[in-house]
């Protein structure tokens, strides 16, 4: 996936993507990595991030929106839902963050450069795959959850 988006980024603009990842100072074994199907480690998907004025998301696949640049304050008050009687709410998956926990958030992700969010993201999305229990089905088509 991330190739697939790396290419088309490097086509919009005419340029190869060796040439790009030269000019990001990355080798062209490198690229060949990522066409074999590896993804670039965090500061350099920012990196690339910002050479094409994308996020990180979109180059991961994980948008399909290209300029969706990281989380802005506003965005968390859009995704929440829930039960503000018993102050308990959700966004995304996650279920019954208390609003303090979202003020929280708020509040840190206010003070930091659109980068330093970017990073951050990386750094949740790349916790969030490790630790997510995925269902798999067995040999018999059941559903079982496995991490």
């Amino acid at each position: 996936m991330f190739w697939d988006v790396y290419c088309t980024e490097c086509d919009k603009i005419g340029k190869k993507p060796n040439k790009v990842a030269s000019e990001l100072g990355l080798s062209s074994a490198t690229t060949t990595r990522w066409k074999s199907g590896a993804i670039p480690n965090g500061e350099t998907l920012v990196r690339i991030a910002e050479y094409f004025h994308v996020s990180v998301d979109y180059l991961l696949g994980r948008s399909d929106e290209p300029n969706n640049n990281s989380i802005q304050t506003g965005d968390i008050s859009n995704t929440i839902q829930g039960d503000h009687n018993n102050n308990n709410v959700n966004i995304g998956n996650a279920k019954n963050v208390t609003e303090e926990a979202v003020q929280e958030i708020s509040s840190i992700l206010s003070g930091l450069t659109p980068r330093q969010r970017t990073e951050l993201m990386m750094i949740i999305y790349q916790f969030a795959d490790e630790h997510t229990v995925q269902k798999v089905g067995d040999k018999n088509g059941k559903k079982k959850e496995s991490l």
